[in-house]
C-alpha cells in the first residue's frame, strides 16, 4: 500500500509515528517512510510518502477473538483518513 499524507507539520509527524508503529505488527512485512516535504503552493501544508507491505495471508487466531491492537490501529487510521478528507474538502 502506498500513501501520500498531506497535512500540517504536526499531522505529518503523527502519521509518521502511527505508520512507524506498524513495524512491530507481525502481519507487516515492511514499512518505508519518507522525510517531510513542503507542499507546493502552501506554507502550512507538508507531505510524507509512506509504503506499507503486509504478508499475503493474515494469521487467524484459534480463539476467534479480535486483536485489540489491530482495532486500535484501525480506529487511528480511520480518524487520520477522515481528517485528511475534511482538510481536502476545505482547500
Amino acid at each position: 500500500m502506498k500513501l501520500r499524507v498531506i497535512g500540517t507539520k504536526e499531522e505529518c509527524e503523527t502519521a509518521k509515528r502511527y505508520y512507524d508503529s506498524l513495524r512491530k505488527d507481525p502481519r507487516t512485512k515492511s514499512v518505508e517512510i519518507s522525510k517531510r516535504y513542503p507542499s507546493r503552493g502552501s506554507a502550512e501544508l507538508f507531505r510524507v510518502y509512506i509504503e506499507v507491505n503486509y504478508y499475503d495471508v493474515p494469521e487467524e487466531r484459534e480463539s476467534g477473538t479480535t486483536d485489540e491492537t489491530a482495532l486500535d490501529r484501525r480506529t487511528i487510521h480511520n480518524a487520520h483518513v477522515s481528517a485528511i478528507q475534511r482538510r481536502s474538502a476545505r482547500i
